[in-house]
């Protein structure tokens, strides 16, 4: 969440943007970083093997030219996506207000389809521009801001009061504390 409001909202961008992880630091960090770094190499090569293979076809298409291996977890990607379709987007809640079709509808996303994995990309897209609109509606709510571009309403943060006095350790977790209860309020 706190990537989406840092994206999205002013105020989170410039006043959090320094602190707020993009990858999140784990046991396993390293060890990920390293295998994403052979994988990828393997990938280069069979996209490299790939179009070699196909060098001697007579158009661009056929020849694979403009290739991008990427490295991801299709399948999961799939899987999720099926999960979260199948309990939250059913045609029969068009005119239900908030529901993933109603929304599909209102935002003309007549590509995101009932089965995921028969464009998964646009199913992905389509979660990912709800997820941020939703958080950032229930952070301008939650905030007193009119609009993405606005400051928060000082009445409701913590200590407002004394939010300006604090040392900068103290003021980040107290508006942590902030981000925090407000996760749990709409989650």
């Amino acid at each position: 969440m706190s990537r989406i409001l840092c994206d999205h909202v002013e105020f989170f961008k410039m006043s959090f943007e320094d602190v707020v992880e993009k990858h999140i630091k784990h046991e396993y960090y390293e060890e990920m970083s390293m295998k994403s770094i052979v994988d990828i190499r393997r990938l280069q090569l069979r996209g490299r093997g790939a179009q070699k293979a196909k060098v001697h076809e007579l158009s661009p298409l056929c020849t694979l030219s403009g290739l991008i291996p990427v490295v991801a977890d299709w399948h999961t990607k799939v899987k999720l996506l099926e999960v979260i379709w199948r309990y939250f987007y059913s045609p029969s809640s068009q005119g239900d207000h908030g529901t993933l079709y109603q929304l599909r509808n209102k935002l003309n996303r007549c590509n995101v389809i009932k089965t995921p994995k028969n464009d998964v990309n646009a199913c992905e897209d389509f979660l990912e521009i709800v997820t941020a609109g939703l958080v950032v509606a229930a952070a301008l709510a939650t905030f007193r801001q009119a609009s993405t571009n606005d400051y928060p309403n000082e009445s409701v943060l913590e200590g407002a009061d004394i939010i300006w006095t604090l040392s900068d350790e103290e003021t980040v977790w107290s508006c942590i504390r902030q981000v925090y209860n407000f996760q749990l309020q709409f989650l």
